[in-house]
Parts: structure tokens; C-alpha cells; sequence
């Protein structure tokens, strides 16, 4: 039983590498798919003109994440 299991568990890592590496060789086709499907005119967005224009907040999300988890756990 142990010896399947392992052999199960070190196939199933090497299949995660396998599709890690596939997905990071295929980053930029996956990108520029996701752009069409979002965007088909592919405009460029200038985040400056955009938190000026909303009132969009400039807040750092990892420190608000890190807090909330102190206070939660």
C-alpha cells in the first residue's frame, strides 16, 4: 500500500511540473487569447488617468491581506 500510494503521489508531482512548465512556456499565446476574448480592439489602459479619473484607491493589498490573517488566525 505505501509503495503504490508514493509512486501515485511522486506521478501526480511530476504531472504538476509537467503542466507548470507547459503553462509558463505558453504564457504569452495564453495572455494574448485572454486580451482578444477581454478586448478584442486590444486598447492600452493608462492606470495613472484611471485612479485619477475614479478615485480609484492606491492601497497596498498585501499589507490589508497580512492584517486581516494576524487578526483572524
Amino acid at each position: 500500500m505505501d509503495e503504490g500510494f508514493a509512486v501515485g503521489l511522486i506521478y501526480s508531482k511530476y504531472l504538476q511540473s509537467e503542466l507548470k512548465k507547459t503553462i509558463n512556456e505558453n504564457l504569452n499565446k495564453i495572455d494574448e487569447t485572454l486580451w482578444l476574448i477581454i478586448d478584442p480592439q486590444k486598447r492600452e489602459i493608462d492606470l495613472q488617468t484611471i485612479k485619477s479619473e475614479f478615485q480609484y484607491p492606491d492601497v497596498d493589498l498585501e499589507e490589508i491581506d497580512l492584517n486581516w490573517r494576524i487578526g483572524n488566525y
